[in-house]
């Protein structure tokens, strides 16, 4: 699949797209996680990350023990960013309840294979070739501009029915428009095995994934060249995905200025490497100290500043990020199920 960089040329409204006929499962109090439930999880990930910093102060030093928060820091920023993308999915597809927690499950397990793989071969790649430090300088870099621009820029209106991880889909499997519970595939009334929407939900998950891994792992990479920390302050992040989405899905169009402010933070990474690469190095300490400023300025300017502090485009309701420009195709009513 042909790829734009990480949340670029995506910016979409759904507002005028069909509605489906066919709503997923049901959500109910009981379907539901309660939110109570989802702060406990999401505070024990935190607390679980801290003490896997802290064991790393005592075992292993200061040193390594900063780039884990920093690398921490800038991954669950990103998480958090992710959730404009995961939200857009879910809402288009009409993905609800134990269905949309299926997803993000089966997300994150393949979220933590992928980054294993592409965190070790990125820090071999690194100690065997040291100007590929350049390569991810220059990816993130990209990115940052990207988002900026695409931050500024008014929202193009895409073609929804020309989604090609949709496509991809109704090439491999036939498909239908209809919901089977939290299955991803049923049996039309001929006995046909089809897929569901939830199958194309999850493609886009799983491609999100990928799209996120290009600037995450060259992000983290750029404060730490330890594949152990790498990987751990990947997976503590990736892991509270779950029930942070819980927390924040009604959340993520209020924060207007994360997006520049983690546009910031890559450029700034993406400066570092740079850096590094010619013997002018920046310490873990101060990078720290300047993830954590901008994220924080990001996200007190999204809830307590004035929207035209910036020319930042606040997003309208209905309006998120799309990870693949072109949108897709909404699961629409009005027939029986049959192939798309």
């Amino acid at each position: 699949l042909a790829m734009p960089p990480r949340r670029a040329h995506c910016a979409m409204r759904l507002r005028d797209a069909p509605p489906p006929a066919t709503i997923g499962p049901v959500t109910t109090e009981t379907d539901e996680a309660s939110y109570s439930e989802a702060l406990v999880s999401t505070a024990a990930t935190v607390a679980a990350a801290a003490l896997f910093g802290a064991g790393l102060l005592v075992l292993r030093g200061p040193e390594l023990a900063e780039q884990y928060f920093a690398g921490y820091v800038i991954e669950e920023s990103l998480s958090i960013d992710n959730l404009f993308v995961f939200k857009l999915i879910f809402d288009y597809f009409s993905v609800t309840g134990e269905a949309q927690r299926k997803c993000l499950r089966y997300g994150i397990w393949a979220a933590a294979g992928f980054r294993l793989v592409m965190i070790t071969l990125g820090t071999q790649a690194v100690h065997v070739f040291r100007p590929v430090l350049l390569v991810f300088a220059g990816v993130l870099m990209l990115s940052s501009a990207s988002i900026i621009a695409e931050t500024l820029r008014e929202p193009e209106e895409p073609d929804l029915e020309d989604n090609p991880v949709v496509r991809l889909c109704s090439s491999l499997f036939e498909t239908t428009t209809d919901f089977d519970g939290d299955n991803f595939f049923t049996r039309a009334a001929d006995g046909r095995r089809l897929a569901t929407p939830l199958l194309v939900a999850l493609a886009c998950i799983e491609v999100s994934d990928v799209v996120f891994a290009v600037d995450s792992v060259p992000a983290v990479l750029g404060v730490t060249e330890d594949p152990t920390v790498a990987f751990a302050s990947n997976m503590f992040a990736i892991l509270g995905l779950r029930s942070l989405y819980r927390i924040l899905a009604s959340l993520v169009n209020d924060f207007a200025y994360l997006q520049p402010a983690v546009a910031l933070v890559l450029g700034f990474v993406g400066a570092k490497m740079v850096g590094d690469y010619f013997g002018v190095e920046v310490s873990t300490t101060t990078s720290l100290a300047v993830i954590l400023t901008t994220l924080s300025l990001g996200v007190g300017l999204s809830v307590w500043g004035p929207d035209d502090l910036l020319p930042v485009r606040k997003p309208a309701e209905g309006e998120a990020t799309s990870l693949v420009k072109g949108g897709g195709t909404k699961p629409k009513g009005g027939g029986s199920k049959g192939k798309r």
